[in-house]
């Protein structure tokens, strides 16, 4: 059955019939009544791509991520597509893996153009390539709208972290506990926030006039097995740093591992920061005393998607500008040992 027949089964226009089924309200209960009861009988669907093609809107609205396993993507996702569905908006994701070949895949696909938005998490690609590679998206007006990830304001709206700042209200607290020697381990992929994990690293030893040790300094994947193998390493050398800042939450687990198996005590023998606690393992890092640098995923989630079906209902909330940047609250537990107490 098509659009056609049941127009000419109920009687009415095809106009009439695609107002009853797109549920528009200006039509009769009479009207509306007549063309549901033959929809129902015949078990009409609409073609979900002519419509599209008709009218160049899917409500649909892609999420693209580098993974969901990890919990800050995870409850990102989550509360993204409560709200969006809450709006009237389909929600699809897309994971890149942070790796640039899948993000120019995708945002050259068919798949991005029929969405009606998009929600970038990722940040594998360099920024002269993604500006080329979104023009034609820009072009047909669809609205992009980066997280952690910088682009001019007409190129792309962006929600960040203050990973900067966060890195530096980090190294304070362990330079105030008596901590000159710190370790960092971070990923490699995700040029926005390593860069900015790196420099607030850089900014906050040097404005405490502490030496900046590049061997301290250790990458590779944002995966346990790194967290593990790179805390090892550091903890082998033959100045080993006192304190060491885990870049995200399966680092900070590789790193506790490699402290169990060597008879490590978190908090007496070592001192551990862990970056990116969300509030979905917020019980976990606090059972387990691990002062953290806390990502709010709850509220980035809602602003980014509230900001985005503004921007497609021409009207983007005024509380949430196109570049929004949120602090990263420092948690303060048990792990940070104070070498001053210990000193004296």
């Amino acid at each position: 059955m098509t659009i056609k027949d049941i127009a000419k089964k109920a009687d009415v226009s095809v106009a009439t019939v695609s107002r009853v089924v797109n549920g528009y309200k200006w039509v009769s209960d009479d009207v509306r009544n007549r063309v549901m009861a033959v929809v129902e009988a015949e078990n009409y669907r609409p073609n979900y791509n002519a419509s599209v093609m008709a009218t160049g809107k899917s409500n649909m609205i892609v999420i693209v991520i580098p993974e969901s396993v990890s919990p800050f993507f995870a409850q990102f996702t989550s509360v993204a597509t409560k709200e969006l569905k809450a709006a009237g908006y389909v929600t699809m994701l897309y994971q890149t893996y942070n790796d640039e070949a899948e993000e120019i895949a995708f945002f050259g696909s068919p798949f991005a153009q029929m969405a009606d938005g998009i929600i970038s998490v990722t940040d594998g690609m360099d920024k002269e390539l993604l500006m080329k590679i979104i023009q034609p998206l820009r072009e047909k007006q669809k609205p992009v709208l980066f997280i952690d990830r910088y682009l001019p304001p007409d190129i792309a709206d962006c929600v960040v972290n203050d990973n900067i700042g966060g890195m530096k209200s980090a190294v304070d607290l362990l330079y105030k506990n008596g901590h000159h020697q710190i370790g960092i381990i971070l990923g490699r992929t995700g040029m926005t926030i390593v860069n900015d994990k790196i420099t607030g690293f850089h900014q906050a030893m040097e404005s405490l006039d502490l030496p900046v040790d590049n061997r301290y300094i250790r990458m590779g994947d944002w995966t346990v097995e790194t967290g593990y193998l790179e805390t090892q390493h550091l903890l082998s050398m033959p100045e080993p740093p006192t304190a060491i800042i885990a870049c995200n939450n399966f680092i900070c687990e590789g790193a506790l591992k490699w402290f169990d198996h060597a008879g490590l005590q978190v908090g007496k023998d070592i001192s551990l920061i862990g970056v990116e606690e969300s509030s979905t393992d917020t019980m976990l890092f606090s059972w387990l005393g691990i002062t953290t640098l806390k990502l709010d995923s709850e509220r980035a989630a809602i602003d980014a998607s509230r900001y985005m079906v503004g921007k497609l209902k021409h009207d983007p909330p005024q509380d949430t500008p196109p570049e929004t940047e949120y602090p990263m609250e420092l948690i303060v537990r048990k792990s940070v040992v104070n070498l001053n107490k210990n000193e004296s």
